[in-house]
């Protein structure tokens, strides 16, 4: 994900295309659903909450965990959006072309 973020970052950079702030209801309820999908492993906390050493912190470390972890999402998507506006793919590998770090015509 680090690779992919420093390559978004610098493709905005250098070409800085047009972004249109929101692209409606449907494109809202699709980042929703997607949103949805990356947390879909929330069943494990009850699991986890009952195996836990010490249960009065478990609230706060998960709460900071869901929070670093939907950053880290939000952030991904965010500068792949930044560096290639509406061109935008949805596998985002697929945006780039052939650089120094990523070689994917090699896989």
């Amino acid at each position: 994900m680090g690779v992919v973020m420093v390559e978004d970052a610098i493709i905005f950079l250098q070409n800085k295309p047009a972004l249109q702030a929101f692209g409606g209801f449907s494109v809202f309820f699709y980042g929703l659903g997607v949103a949805v999908y990356a947390f879909e492993g929330i069943g494990m906390i009850l699991p986890l909450e009952s195996e836990a050493k010490n249960k009065e912190n478990f609230g706060k470390v998960l709460a900071l965990c869901m929070a670093f972890i939907a950053l880290i999402y939000g952030s991904f998507g965010v500068l792949g959006y930044f560096a290639f506006g509406e061109e935008t793919k949805e596998i985002i590998t697929t945006n780039f072309g052939q650089g120094l770090v990523l070689l994917r015509d090699c896989f």
